[in-house]
């Protein structure tokens, strides 16, 4: 715990609040209704496609461009 950041902490509290209730196969059909998911179409998801619709999201896909640019694949 002493590695985790305050919001890794917050993340996987959510997560566990929110998810941990559920079987692998609950959660698997969960994510896969996810517009990103469908979009891969067994690909690879794209970044911008998890992204919440907000009137700043065109920034932030651009955002996003610059720094994937440099993520390892």
């Amino acid at each position: 715990m002493r590695l985790l950041s305050r919001s890794d902490v917050e993340a996987l509290e959510h997560a566990h609040r929110h998810y941990g209730h559920l079987s692998f196969r609950d959660i698997t059909a969960l994510s896969h209704e996810d517009p990103a998911y469908q979009n891969a179409d067994g690909g690879l998801m794209r970044y911008e496609d998890l992204l919440e619709e907000t009137p700043d999201r065109k920034e932030r896909e651009r955002d996003i461009a610059e720094v994937s640019r440099h993520a390892l694949v």
